[in-house]
């Protein structure tokens, strides 16, 4: 997989940096965010950043499993009611 750095794996990892409490003012930030993304467009990995952490997005994301009812997933065959994002 090629991750143009608005993968979920780079934003997952920009978040714990972030998390760690460097502000976007510190030498460390510019460091990671060049390891991190790369040459990548730092615009669309914001906007994916702020689209992926949207309350309707995580509810729209929840609705099959609403739908379908506790019911056993084929693939995994895990229930749905215990359904959480990878």
């Amino acid at each position: 997989m090629i991750d143009d750095g608005t993968g979920l794996l780079t934003i997952g990892r920009l978040s714990r940096s972030w998390a760690s409490a460097w502000t976007t003012y510190a030498p460390e930030a510019a460091t990671v965010l060049a390891e991190l993304l790369g040459d990548a467009d730092r615009a669309a990995v914001l906007e994916r950043m702020v689209s992926a952490s949207r309350a309707e997005l995580a509810r729209f994301r929840e609705l099959p499993a609403l739908v379908r009812g506790p019911s056993r997933c084929a693939r995994t065959g895990r229930s749905s009611r215990g359904w959480s994002p990878r």
